[in-house]
């Protein structure tokens, strides 16, 4: 390329050109540009929009009046919400109608949550394959969650999240993470909402949403401290911003977004500000997904991707209301007519009560009778010969049909709700034993079917959502004790890495009748009568609360405990001599060799050696578990161990752990004579027909002890003096 000479005059040295600014950038097209990616300046507003579209829809459908019936109904408040369930209300012009409510409605939308949340779920943590290491993470899942689900406050809120989905429809539990919680290790942060505290799409149905806007309130100095904190000049805007918002102005007031149900919010003044969190799931649109954080009309306090494998959202909605999106729909808002009208009965009859409930005196004219001599009662009453004695006026009286229109609308309600007398504590007549009672709640618990369905979706989705934030964010140690001393189950400390092989969490639903507490008594009964329940306190603890964990938590813990086992053996440990705490060197058998044991894993005379001993066998059914000689080489020495301990354990021992006797050993005298002693041989030391024996053989003059008389226990092989 030809070179032009320099003009003439100029010094390349003397003059230095200044470098031109950068170009700056094209706006961005926000007509075809998806509004969760709008540029930070303009995402505040498109978060608004949607939210105004929301409150729009529900308030054009009617939903939001609907939401507000099913809650002034459920807690009995009126539209100025005046708690009107505990006072009789007046009205008329001149105070002559009373009103006065019964609320059945709660009392059957009550025995709904209950029946369906009473027992507390086994949750099944699931690992991501097979594998020894996998599978050994599975006690601590599962402890971890337990822990949550009763100290960290995840019973609690699935709970109200199952409360508002059976007064709203549907029920939201949002799970996310607090970086300054847990002295600054972080900690998961659980809250129940309801529609009308997160905004979706409406025209999406259940399950199917890729992004929630949630809402929240904040104190506005709580927010200029942790969003405000710095000199640099937009940090110092954003606080003045902050500070200059007022609760009760701005969009959440000009667009009526804060319901104001029934008592309304008059604790949150103008120091209090709506916050809303906007959670967009990665999607084609969105791949990394989007977090963002708005306040006011255009104030953005934190923006970035989604923190989170997925949407930290999880809904509940036991029934979906067709050709309605996003829309469930709620059992109990059939009971608010019927509740109405069973108000209005009781009302009327008791405005007639007051009105003439008190009654008159009829005197003949000319009665010679004065107040005073009828007043008190008890008088003697003189009237002139030949009139009229005094009577009572009867003003007011009920006709039987009356009670039977009320009696009608109480049977309707139970019969639209599935929730029949016999839950609500008031049986038929003719149902007189434990079975039936227990039968007719086991069909209300089925009716709510798909509500309990519903309950334990939702647990599956939170705990399997908890643990893979734990996963995510609980990278160093924590928890130190988690449990108590005596917890078999206990969890002294974990991190992420404990975890690591968890993928998802089942919950194990019951038969109907187990949610019962007349099926929990019938249970019970028959536990105690076939003599499986050892101790006569946990019969009437089962009585007293309803909750057969008495009964059934030393079996469950003595099964938690023989999966463990499994567990551990699973993962081949270390096979070891067990050693002598007398001589200090290895133990030896009859054969003199020594004495085989797994490490950290002893087998104690406690451990119920036929339970163990089965379970134990069944990990070798697993082909892995064949293939691996470590984990064939620790089951069978285990198994071993249990089997010498059990034939060294002293009888009466046994007889008072009630654990079988031990098999004969190979070649003793018991064995060639034919094996084990019968069924007729063994001791019984617990014979349910021990009393009646006594009384039999007293009632013949004969004080022999009959079926009581000790049955001779072989004796245990012992090994020969000096072998351990």
């Amino acid at each position: 390329m030809r070179e032009f000479p320099p003009e003439p005059g100029y010094d390349e040295e003397e003059e230095e050109l200044e470098p031109l600014p950068p170009p700056e950038p094209d706006p961005p097209d926000l007509e075809h540009t998806y509004w969760a990616n709008y540029p930070l300046d303009e995402i505040a507003g498109a978060v608004n929009e949607r939210i105004r579209e929301y409150y729009e829809t529900m308030s054009r459908t009617g939903l939001s009046a609907l939401f507000k019936s099913a809650h002034a109904a459920f807690y009995s408040l009126s539209d100025e919400g005046v708690h009107e369930g505990s006072r009789i209300i007046e009205g008329g012009d001149q105070g002559e109608l009373l009103q006065v409510k019964s609320n059945q409605l709660r009392s059957i939308a009550l025995y709904i949550l209950t029946m369906a949340t009473a027992d507390r779920p086994a949750y099944q943590p699931k690992a991501t394959n097979g594998s020894a290491a996998a599978l050994s993470q599975v006690p601590t899942a599962r402890t971890l969650l337990e822990y949550y689900h009763t100290r960290k406050g995840l019973e609690r809120n699935l709970i109200a999240t199952a409360l508002r989905a059976l007064v709203y429809g549907k029920g939201y539990l949002w799970e996310s993470w607090d970086p300054t919680l847990a002295k600054g290790q972080g900690d998961v942060t659980l809250k129940a909402l309801s529609p009308l505290e997160v905004v979706c799409d409406p025209d999406r149905g259940p399950g199917e949403h890729d992004w929630y806007i949630i809402r929240t309130y904040r104190n506005k100095y709580d927010l200029a401290a942790q969003y405000g904190t710095g000199d640099d000049p937009k940090v110092v805007e954003l606080r003045d911003d902050i500070l200059a918002m007022d609760g009760s102005e701005g969009m959440d007031s000009e667009l009526n977004l804060r319901p104001r149900l029934g008592m309304g919010h008059s604790a949150r003044d103008a120091q209090d500000v709506a916050v809303w969190h906007l959670l967009h799931g990665p999607t084609q649109a969105c791949p990394d997904g989007r977090y963002v954080i708005v306040t006011g009309k255009d104030i953005c306090l934190f923006e970035g991707p989604l923190p989170f494998d997925e949407l930290p959202v999880y809904e509940m909605c036991p029934e979906e209301f067709l050709e309605a999106g996003s829309l469930g729909y709620a059992s109990i808002w059939d009971l608010l007519g019927l509740q109405r009208a069973f108000d209005g009965m009781n009302s009327t009859a008791l405005s007639n009560f007051d009105a003439f409930g008190t009654n008159d005196l009829l005197l003949q004219e000319g009665t010679e009778i004065s107040l005073e001599e009828v007043h008190g009662g008890l008088n003697a009453i003189r009237y002139p010969i030949g009139s009229n004695p005094p009577a009572v006026l009867q003003k007011f009286e009920l006709s039987e049909s009356f009670f039977k229109l009320r009696q009608a609308f109480m049977e309707d309600m139970q019969l639209a709700s599935g929730v029949n007398s016999t839950v609500r504590g008031n049986p038929e007549a003719n149902l007189k034993s434990g079975t039936a009672l227990a039968l007719i709640q086991a069909q209300a618990v089925q009716f709510q079917s798909r509500f309990q369905g519903g309950y334990v979706r939702l647990t599956e989705a939170a705990a399997t959502g908890l643990l893979r934030i734990l996963k995510r964010y609980a990278q160093t140690e924590r928890l130190a004790q988690i449990s108590g001393a005596y917890d078999t189950d206990g969890l002294r400390s974990f991190k992420s890495d404990d975890i690591s092989d968890i993928d998802r969490v089942e919950v194990e639903s019951g038969s109907p009748i187990f949610r019962t507490v007349a099926g929990k008594f019938d249970v019970a009964t028959q536990l105690l009568e076939r003599g499986l329940i050892d101790n006569i306190d946990q019969y009437y603890q089962v009585l007293e609360t309803g909750r057969l964990e008495p009964v059934t938590d030393p079996h469950r813990r003595a099964h938690l405990r023989i999966q463990e086992e499994n567990e551990i053996l699973m993962r081949a440990p270390q096979v070891v001599p067990k050693m002598d705490k007398a001589t200090g060197g290895p133990q030896v058998d009859l054969t003199g060799q020594p004495v085989q044991t797994v490490k950290d894993l002893p087998a104690l005379v406690t451990d119920h050696p036929e339970n163990h001993v089965r379970a134990h066998a069944c990990v070798l059914d697993s082909q892995d578990s064949r293939m691996n000689p470590g984990v064939v080489n620790a089951v069978v020495t285990h198994i071993l161990e249990h089997l010498k301990v059990w034939r060294e354990a002293p009888p009466d021992l046994l007889m008072l752990l009630k654990f079988p006797m031990p098999p004969p050993p190979p070649g003793s005298e018991e064995d060639t004579a034919g094996g084990a002693p019968g069924p007729e041989e063994k001791p019984t030391p617990q014979d349910p027909n021990r009393a009646k024996n006594q009384e039999k053989a007293k009632a013949a003059g004969n004080n022999a002890p009959g079926n009581d008389r000790p049955v001779k226990l072989p004796r245990p092989a012992q090994p020969p003096a000096g072998a351990a």
